[in-house]
């Protein structure tokens, strides 16, 4: 990947706002290579879902300190029980929620310190036919952070694919 993509899929270290500033045309030979470690910790409230993911991240190639950042979020959908039918629409498959998540710094200076931070309301809606579409504004909490930023996706959930990739293999001897 290079340098000139500024995608901001999470947040960590000590980005702030003039990071982005740099040209691509500038940008653009240079190359990240990166290990990034994310734990996710999740857990389920009475339809309620809280979680938190702590991340680390190492610039490879470089002598850069290890980098750090964290996402909080809850949601919930906006109704806890299945309708009897088949349906697009159902309230079962809208869920609403609030995420905060931003930099703590790095190795060599934790901390706040020259770090950005995001507040975000998120709603995702489960397709029946196992897609999902996310969209999630976050609004920046200091002079460091972006006003917004639009954070979305779309993603396909695979049902059995664990069993599928265990067949794969223990059929070959």
């Amino acid at each position: 990947m290079s340098e000139a993509d500024k995608i901001i899929k999470e947040v960590e270290g000590h980005n702030v706002a003039d990071d982005q500033a740099t040209p691509n045309s500038l940008l653009k030979d240079e190359h990240n290579h990166e290990l990034e470690l994310k734990l996710i910790l999740s857990k389920d409230f009475h339809g309620w879902n809280v979680a938190l993911n702590p991340i680390a991240v190492k610039n490879l190639p470089h002598h850069d300190p290890w980098e750090f950042g964290y996402a909080l979020g809850i949601s919930h959908p906006l109704a806890l029980k299945a309708s009897a039918k088949n349906c697009t629409f159902c309230r079962e498959n809208l869920i609403v929620g609030l995420e905060m998540y931003g930099g703590l710094g790095d190795a060599v200076s934790p901390g706040l310190h020259e770090t950005s931070h995001y507040l975000a309301p998120c709603m995702a809606w489960n397709l029946p036919s196992g897609w999902t579409i996310r969209v999630s504004p976050g609004f920046g909490l200091n002079d460091n952070s972006h006003g917004l930023l639009l954070r979305w996706g779309l993603s396909r959930e695979i049902s059995g694919f664990g069993e599928m990739f265990r067949t794969l293999f223990r059929g070959r001897s």
